[in-house]
């Protein structure tokens, strides 16, 4: 049951269009004369406790299936060609059936050398979290946070407040970077530093604008009541609740990214990376050449709005003035 509902997930994820989101409403004054060349701009980003070229990698997807499994490798190998971290879905399905294991740690045969990050869900322990990372040797961790989910699901969760006391231990017991992560519903101030306040230094707000798991989950039971698919908070709204945080803890955006535009803004916003999931998802659809050009765009895009912005490296974009 649980493997065909993580194909589901999938397909129907690729179904959604990304239309206007709150992205929108974020404008930046034009600079006429620029002061850097293109090949002056400088990707570089520190995040996770790690210098990366880009300041985006692959976030949670999949896994568990052999159709997921297809999936995981051709998202590992796009990691691996332009050094991208990159975050696996849920493991809890690897955990109770060690026949799967593979489909996730299938990237780590592919990339052996990659930044891979685990993903359970709040309901794990530290043990779980430990057997998870094993898995996949990973190098950071993931617990998300998907209360809108599991109420929209059927066979959902419907037990949650043992979730603070899980992140808690986690964040003290765990030895590489951990990460607590929305699923695109967004987080209000009181979440954020409740958060902080568990000992969390990894926040990724993943707000509506995107995917959308209620209706993913109201679409794979066929009930059209729109129940919940309405519900939460932007990505734009959660980084500005984020910004008086930012001293305290790294924010990544994630949720409704559509293109280089919104990557920049994200970083003007004050995120430290941005992780993206329908865009590869996307990505591996095509043929690796296209994969290549698409990916190569993107990052030329975001090179091309910078050099609007005047500015040469990711740090200086926390500089730059915007209106809304």
């Amino acid at each position: 049951m649980r493997e065909i509902r993580k194909d589901k997930h999938m397909a129907l994820a690729l179904t959604q269009k990304t239309g206007t989101n709150d992205f929108d409403q974020i404008h930046f004054e034009h600079m006429s004369l620029p002061k850097y060349d293109f090949n002056d701009i400088n990707l570089e980003s520190c995040y996770f406790n790690r210098q990366f070229k880009y300041p985006f990698y692959i976030n949670a997807m999949t896994g568990g299936t052999q159709k997921t499994k297809e999936a995981n490798e051709k998202l590992a190998k796009l990691a691996k060609h332009y050094g991208l971290a990159m975050a696996v879905g849920s493991q809890k399905i690897a955990l109770e059936n060690k026949s799967v294991q593979d489909t996730f740690s299938v990237i780590h045969d592919i990339y052996p050398d990659g930044f891979f990050i685990g993903n359970l869900s709040a309901n794990a322990t530290y043990e779980d979290v430990l057997k998870a990372s094993q898995m996949i040797h990973a190098q950071a961790f993931q617990i998300h946070l998907n209360p809108v989910q599991e109420l929209a699901m059927q066979e959902g969760d419907r037990n949650f407040k043992h979730w603070k006391n899980n992140i808690a231990l986690i964040a003290k017991e765990i030895k590489i970077p951990l990460i607590v992560k929305e699923v695109g519903f967004g987080m209000n101030e009181k979440t954020i530093a409740s958060l902080i306040n568990l000992g969390v230094s990894n926040i990724d707000v993943s707000g509506n604008g995107g995917t959308n798991f209620a209706k993913i989950e109201n679409a794979r039971v066929n009930r059209n009541d729109g129940f919940l698919e309405g519900f939460g908070i932007s990505t734009v709204k959660s980084l500005k609740y984020s910004q008086k945080y930012q001293e305290k803890a790294n924010f990544i955006a994630s949720g409704g990214i559509r293109s280089a535009l919104d990557i920049v803004k994200s970083l003007v916003l004050g995120a430290c990376a941005v992780g993206l999931s329908k865009f590869f998802l996307e990505t591996i659809q095509l043929a690796w050449d296209e994969q290549i050009k698409k990916v190569d765009e993107l990052i030329s895009d975001i090179k091309k709005v910078m050099i609007l912005l005047n500015v040469n490296n990711i740090k200086d974009l926390r500089n730059v003035q915007y209106f809304d």
